[in-house]
């Protein structure tokens, strides 16, 4: 007697025999047929998957749209100093600092939108070929009034390549600190781990960021923020107080 994976195969034959567009419907190959008749699990490592996730590699690869403007007027000592500050869209300056400062940055602090819904979130990863100050000049369209889901979706796709082009302008012995709420510490701890590797994970710190909360409409009164905190690659040095 033929097995159960074998009359299901000839099940499915009859059925495209008699209905030529149901395999287009249902893309049942053999070998998908029989990862769900044994329950095999997918190969690769465990990840966070959203709308809009798979698009995101061209994102992070592809170089930046704009170009470095320098405005002596607005300088101090530009001969001498040290320092730049850069005005612009964040993921094409990351993706400037990129061009030269790869694998040279010690520390990174970035305080993201915590996407409470309290605001209209701004998201737009798509700017035609113009300078930095253009883009920072530019209008940038509001998503307004997402469904919830959709939210969380936007979010991580607005973080997701800039964590990406960050991690890579750190030292090998870089850290990052990324300041953020209980509404997508899950999401970002998540994205994190993919990105940095679990195995690079620091610490989740906890700041008090009121001792005398307001009287919203909640169970309960949120008196901490948090920062989380990842080392580029794994090493012994410990953090210490001052």
């Amino acid at each position: 007697m033929a097995d159960r994976s074998t009359q299901l195969h000839l099940f499915i034959k009859e059925l495209e025999s008699a209905f030529p567009e149901i395999k287009e419907i249902f893309r049942l190959s053999p070998e998908r047929l029989a990862n769900l008749i044994h329950k095999k699990e997918p190969a690769g490592k465990l990840s966070l998957c959203w709308p809009g996730k798979a698009g995101l590699t061209s994102i992070i690869s592809s170089p930046p749209n704009s170009q470095w403007v320098f405005r002596p007027e607005l300088s101090i000592n530009p001969i001498d100093t040290k320092n730049i500050l850069v005005e612009g869209e964040n993921l094409e300056v990351l993706k400037l600092l990129r061009k030269d400062y790869s694998a040279s940055v010690k520390t990174i602090y970035i305080d993201p939108p915590y996407n409470t819904g309290k605001k209209h979130f701004i998201f737009k990863d798509h700017f035609a070929n113009q300078t930095i100050r253009e883009c920072s000049n530019k209008e940038i369209p509001t998503i307004r009034n997402p469904a919830p889901a959709d939210q969380h979706s936007l979010w991580l796709s607005m973080m997701y390549p800039r964590l990406a082009v960050a991690k890579e302008l750190l030292r090998d012995d870089g850290i990052i600190f990324i300041s953020i709420d209980e509404n997508e510490l899950a999401n970002l701890k998540l994205i994190m781990d993919e990105i940095f590797g679990e195995k690079n994970f620091v610490e989740i710190f906890s700041w008090a960021k009121s001792e005398t909360p307001a009287n919203l409409s909640k169970k309960s009164k949120k008196v901490v923020e948090y920062v989380v905190c990842y080392q580029k690659q794994s090493s012994t040095i410990k953090f210490t107080g001052v």
